[in-house]
């Protein structure tokens, strides 16, 4: 037997093997009577956190999805068609530094730490209800005046901290919100409302739970207290049932989570550059001092370059040619803009459009002067070059060409100044 493990393990496999039918609960393989799939006991809250090895922290996995879930990859599942999941090599583990990832991920970020954190304490409170079960074993053995003090001392103390942790639990389930609307994904969606009805199912569970301990801790007479020993054994089965169903829609969710912020790394990483163009000291959104922010994610290979503002929760991907807002207010989300111009008006001090629709106006007058000018200079040039020819002078055109660019520049910005009157959305007429 492999160190750490109980002397029965073979026959507890075994027995989970038969209550989930020989199916592999992730893919859906069948091994046992039914296939020749490989099966193996995966500790659902591992052992490595305090995992135990009761069957209700036990479920049935393949040979496949085992090693790639220990192997900290992605496991395939039944679904057919899971894109982005598998489409990246990151090796993600929750909780993670919320701190090292762009804001556009924040929320999945969020959600997947707060699932992580409930680890602990289901796998403390399935400790603290096998616990309680030995004591009241031991205690319903005995007539209640060979009772010793001491065991009597133990199962209040084992109540209180069960309580306690059930309320933590009970808090911190609360926390999830009912919606999500931070994924466009219908995947991700359905996982999280699977995940939600789990956390909601367990709350009640919880309670119930926690109104029988009450009842125990008022000092039941001999008569009441093996009813309530009752009740709470058959509330401790309920429940262990449900922390299983939360657990499973847990880590279905977790695995969706991975997902969805790979993707996004994906993204941002292969639209980054590590040249730093000309960016704005202030953000156009809300005038907040801005910063660009390096990142290397070693769990997941990726690295970007992004322009972040320190007050609000806006942040732009700087690319040579744009940036590009990728976290923030929602009907800015995708704008790009050239750097150069962007820089010129931010330090005048204009600002972004709430409407897009005004955005989008101003853009167009942008691109409208900015083809006006390009044929300007195309004429110009053609004109600079048929005069050297004609006087032969090289530095005619060398010259010609500055004063030309000079001039193009020039007029630019005072077009811009009349079209747009000054206008403090005058930023938004520079964008690209």
């Amino acid at each position: 037997m492999s160190e750490g493990y109980p002397s029965d393990w073979g026959s507890r496999r075994k027995e989970v093997y038969r209550r989930d039918d020989y199916t592999c609960q992730n893919c859906g393989a069948l091994g046992g009577p039914h296939g020749d799939a490989e099966l193996h006991a995966h500790h659902i809250v591992p052992k490595s956190k305090g995992g135990t090895h009761n069957t209700s922290n036990l479920k049935t996995l393949c040979k496949d999805c085992h090693d790639a879930i220990h192997g900290n990859s992605v496991a395939p599942t039944a679904d057919a068609s899971r894109p982005n999941e598998a489409s990246s090599e990151a090796q993600l583990k929750f909780p993670l530094n919320e701190s090292k990832f762009p804001y556009s991920v924040a929320a999945e970020l969020s959600c997947g730490n707060q699932i992580a954190n409930t680890y602990d304490l289901v796998n403390a409170i399935i400790e603290a209800i096998e616990e309680l079960n030995e004591l009241f074993e031991t205690a319903q053995s005995l007539p209640s005046d060979e009772r010793s003090n001491r065991l009597s001392r133990r199962i209040d103390e084992t109540v209180n901290e069960l309580d306690d942790q059930l309320q933590s639990l009970y808090s911190e389930l609360n926390t999830f919100d009912e919606e999500i609307s931070w994924s466009d994904s219908k995947s991700t969606v359905s996982r999280y409302d699977d995940f939600h009805q789990a956390a909601v199912e367990l709350q009640v569970v919880v309670e119930e739970y926690r109104n029988t301990l009450e009842n125990l801790s008022t000092g039941a007479k001999d008569e009441d207290l093996r009813g309530t020993l009752v009740d709470l054994k058959l509330l401790a089965d309920d429940l262990d049932a449900a922390l299983e169903e939360y657990s499973e829609a847990s880590e279905r969710l977790i695995n969706r989570l991975y997902g969805e912020i790979s993707s996004e790394l994906d993204r941002i990483d292969s639209n980054t550059t590590s040249i730093t163009p000309i960016t704005p000291d202030s953000c156009p959104v809300c005038t907040g001092d801005t910063t660009v922010v390096r990142r290397s994610i070693e769990e997941t290979n990726h690295s970007y370059s992004l322009l972040r503002c320190t007050e609000c929760d806006t942040e732009w991907t700087i690319d040579l040619q744009d940036l590009t807002v990728s976290s923030g207010p929602e009907d800015l989300v995708g704008v790009s803009m050239a750097p150069t111009v962007w820089k010129r008006g931010a330090n005048r001090g204009y600002s972004l459009p709430d409407d897009l629709d005004e955005f989008n106006r101003l853009s167009e007058i942008y691109e409208r002067e900015k083809k006006r000018l390009l044929v300007v200079v195309a004429i110009g040039q053609v004109g600079i070059l048929i005069g050297s020819y004609i006087f032969g002078s090289v530095i005619l055109w060398i010259i010609g060409t500055i004063l030309l660019v000079s001039a193009a520049r020039g007029l630019f910005t005072w077009r811009l100044d009349r079209v747009l009157g000054g206008s403090s959305s005058f930023l938004s007429g520079l964008l690209k």
